[in-house]
């Protein structure tokens, strides 16, 4: 039982400190404060997202190019319903519910009227996107490898447009505004200003500890043994009894429902949501975020989404700084270039990312028990029928009665 803690005690560290973070920089200046609050926020919807995508890319092996389109339902989905008759839905709860003052505001906050109707929102947000996904998926998961992935980034683009020409659903290029914050009490005269910064991270640590419990018990469970086979190789698994297609829509069921997820925490974030959140380049950075951890590996998608959020953020914030003092207008797309050059290094010297899944079957004891093969997820292995080394030993342990 050594094993297991180890992985349980680094991610309860890395949650600990995210929630220690707010409290610790206070100390140093208002401005420190806030940059570390705005690096760390944009560093956990990379998190939220990139554990998402690990569902498929990394323990499915399905190579998905627009996990942006289900986070950007989920946004819209919780925008739309918030703001829908004038904040219909809050002035709902205000009515029922009884009014907060004082110190009562905060302690009670799961009684507040807005941070109820984002819960509200949430189920619906899910629900949405997971019968998108199904809609997308029941017809093309019997595709695979590049195929599949030029569907995903056709399906990403397609919603890219009907977000940005529908106006009279989505705002078109305006957006969805004046979306109400997730407490009542972080805006107004009366607001609470550690509330009005923190409200939306401490959330966004809420739904990413959801996501993290979520993928361990599913990468545990004989569901996940069943997604690690239909991964190493489709057609051993399939000969011992996977049902493939069940599996492959499994894992897009889980992923769009994170995803999505992962959209209520960007809107409670920023408190607006348009179509220039749904860069395509924010699909590839999610996938980045996997590939630089460690494909399939829980750690290795929490190291790559902290090193990823917080280098691109904190580029651009002193990129402009930088620029003054060269006197060279260095343009806000070079921090693209520096994640191009750190990907190139890690697949030169760490292919299968920082943390692959190796070594955190090794922290887990699994190696011991012999409960898995010797494979490891590559990048340019996803969907190959082939499967990685040691593929076709390691299926049987994946079939039969547990899938």
């Amino acid at each position: 039982m050594t094993a297991p803690r180890t992985e349980t005690r680094f991610i309860l560290i890395v949650l600990g400190l995210l929630l220690l973070l707010p409290f610790a920089t206070q100390f140093f200046g208002d401005r420190i404060w806030l940059l570390s609050l705005s690096v760390a926020s944009y560093c956990l919807l990379y998190m939220i997202n990139a554990q998402a995508l690990n569902v498929q890319v990394g323990m499915t092996g399905l190579l998905n190019l627009g996990p942006i389109a289900f986070v950007g339902l989920g946004a819209y989905t919780g925008a739309l319903l918030l703001t829908a008759g004038d904040n219909a839905l809050v002035e709902f709860y205000v009515g029922v519910l009884p009014e907060l003052s004082g110190h009562a505001r905060w302690l009670l906050f799961f009684l507040d009227p807005n941070f109820l109707a984002y819960l509200t929102v949430i189920p619906v947000a899910v629900v949405l996107s997971v019968l998108l996904s199904l809609l997308l998926g029941l017809p093309t998961l019997k595709l695979t490898g590049d195929y599949f992935a030029i569907v995903t980034l056709g399906f990403a683009q397609i919603f890219y447009l009907v977000v940005k020409n529908e106006a009279w659903l989505t705002k078109g290029s305006f957006g969805v505004k004046d979306v109400p914050p997730l407490f009542s009490f972080a805006a107004g005269d009366d607001k609470i200003d550690f509330v009005a910064h923190t409200g939306h991270y401490f959330f966004a640590v809420a739904i990413l500890a959801f996501c993290l419990y979520v993928v361990i018990r599913l990468r545990d469970s004989y569901l996940g043994r069943g997604l690690l086979a239909v991964r190493d190789n489709e057609l051993a698994a399939q000969s011992n009894g996977v049902n493939v297609i069940r599996y492959r829509i499994l894992s897009f069921v889980v992923f769009s429902a994170l995803a999505a997820l992962g959209g209520i925490a960007l809107l409670a974030r920023n408190q607006f949501v348009s179509p220039s959140d749904l860069n395509f380049m924010e699909s590839i950075l999610f996938l980045c975020c996997v590939v630089l951890g460690g494909m399939g590996s829980v750690r290795g998608v929490l190291i790559g989404g902290i090193a990823l959020g917080a280098l691109g953020e904190v580029m651009r914030l002193t990129l402009p700084e930088v620029s003054g003092l060269i006197g060279y207008d260095i343009p806000a797309q070079f921090r693209y270039v520096l994640f191009g050059v750190i990907l190139i290094l890690v697949m030169r010297f760490r292919p299968n990312g920082l943390l692959p899944v190796a070594d955190e079957e090794h922290a887990r004891g699994l190696e011991a028990k012999g409960d898995h093969r010797d494979a490891e997820p590559s990048f340019f292995t996803l969907g190959s029928k082939g499967g990685s080394k040691g593929a076709s030993e390691a299926a049987p342990t994946s079939s039969g009665g547990d899938a």
